[in-house]
């Protein structure tokens, strides 16, 4: 529509008719207002009030953000609690005309800038100091942690592992909220020992130490003033060793090995049951022990002679060498001798004679050598006897068998003449009378040793 004067005319549907006149002015005047930021966002005071002044009563305002053009009020105050670009839109409602405003809301919010660090608890440390690292001054620090921990230092003593929480304010009011792990490293070295047995063959062991952790120290004490550094010591006593080790943390673990020693030398005892001779022909030797059953037996003797029998027997003269090793390796020896008796009784006997005059012949033998165990004599007519110098009375020849203790028998034989022939005589004499009152009688005879009654002749 123009500018100018109009006129209307209104008809009604009963034909009636009224006519208005009305004149078109032109009116574009945009409305003006001000829009003042009131304050500045900040850490304690963390809204900014938007004034829209010189408003009339004709105008609508409506406050939009520039971010995403929404609608955030439609009062002549906006309260805003972010910075940012925000803008006021003014409609004149009596012409329609608006006005469009824009308004950047600042702030001043410097929060502290900290870094937060400390060291791990260990059995060395057991307390470490917070280290707090930041350019800001005039800070206010409030701590809190485990086990109900409080401070207000910036740099606090703790001893206990937890997490820590701080609020770091400045001078301004903005406050950081930060977290701190402590953690702790208070575990001690795992230790498993392992040893063994000293015998007279293992005269020497290495502890077998199998150590868990970071090792720092390692330190052994035992029996005769023993010390070591070394994980895995040599030792060559008996006795209880104990390890003492430190980790790197400062923590430490002990423990106690028993080193037991078997050099026990067993007792030993062989013997042979009897000396060879003609009746004993073979004799029994007997290793005696009181080592384990598992004790290797070994014998050594005459002619290459070798067992590994705890007893045997032999015919073999000499000395026989025992050696038994009890699974210790303590080795005993020990030596037996066989001997024999193979010697024979000497004998010497003397041949012998009867007659008439000694009718009984007494054997006078000599024996030697040895202890008589039996006597036998056979002769003539089936003469048997014990004796050792027996009467014989009969000519012929005797036997002798001696046996010794030993059974070893020795023989010998002797002759027994005899002489019993009577002598062959002739007498011859005269004849008595008063006369010859006394006669000679003659003997003849062949036997020159003819022996004759005193006072009688033989011729």
């Amino acid at each position: 529509m123009l500018l100018g004067q109009y006129q209307v005319t209104l008809t009604a549907e009963n034909g009636c008719q009224q006519v208005y006149d009305f004149i078109v002015a032109i009116d574009t005047l945009s409305p003006t207002f001000t829009v003042v930021q009131n304050d500045t966002i900040e850490c304690t005071t963390n809204m900014a009030t938007l004034s829209a002044e010189g408003l009339l009563p004709t105008y609508e305002i409506k406050w939009y953000s520039s971010f995403d053009n929404s609608l955030l009020g439609e009062s002549p105050e906006l309260d805003v609690d972010n910075s940012g670009d925000y803008y006021a839109v003014v409609t004149d409602t009596t012409n329609g005309c608006q006005l469009v405003q824009n308004v950047n809301v600042s702030n001043d919010i410097n929060y502290p800038d900290v870094s937060l660090s400390t060291d791990t608890l260990t059995c060395l440390e057991t307390s470490v100091d917070v280290q707090v690292e930041t350019t800001d001054s005039d800070l206010v620090f409030d701590w809190t942690g485990p086990g109900g921990f409080t401070s207000d230092m910036s740099n606090p003593t703790v001893s206990e592992a937890g997490v820590y929480q701080v609020e770091v304010t400045n001078d301004a009011g903005c406050a950081t909220n930060l977290q701190l792990a402590v953690y702790e490293d208070t575990e001690s070295p795992t230790i498993a020992l392992s040893g063994g047995e000293l015998t007279c063959d293992q005269q020497s062991i290495v502890i077998l130490a199998t150590l868990e952790g970071e090792i720092s120290d390692i330190d052994w004490t035992g029996p005769n003033n023993f010390v070591s550094n070394l994980e895995q010591p040599e030792i060559t006593d008996a006795g209880t060793y104990s390890l003492l080790v430190t980790g790197t943390n400062g923590c430490t673990s002990s423990q106690d090995l028993l080193i037991t020693e078997d050099k026990v030398y067993p007792q030993i005892d062989s013997e042979v049951s009897d000396t060879i001779t003609c009746e004993v022909t073979e004799v029994q030797i007997v290793g005696n022990h009181d080592g384990p059953i598992t004790s290797i037996v070994s014998w050594l003797g005459p002619n290459g002679f070798s067992s590994e029998e705890s007893s045997f027997t032999t015919n073999q003269i000499g000395i026989y060498y025992l050696e038994v090793v009890p699974p210790n390796g303590c080795t005993v020896y020990d030596t037996v001798e066989v001997y024999e008796d193979l010697e024979t009784i000497a004998i010497q006997v003397a041949n012998g004679h009867i007659d008439c005059n000694a009718p009984v012949f007494s054997a006078g033998n000599s024996y030697m050598g040895g202890v008589i165990q039996s006597i036998i004599w056979t002769g003539p007519n089936s003469f048997e006897s014990n004796e050792e110098n027996p009467q014989l009375s009969e000519a012929g020849t005797y036997d002798l068998i001696v046996t010794g203790e030993n059974g070893c028998s020795s023989a010998a034989s002797l002759i027994v003449t005899s002489d019993f022939e009577t002598p062959n005589i002739e007498l011859s004499g005269d004849s008595l009378s008063c006369e010859n009152t006394e006669v000679e009688i003659t003997v003849n005879s062949d036997n020159s040793e003819l022996s004759l009654p005193v006072g009688r002749r033989r011729r």
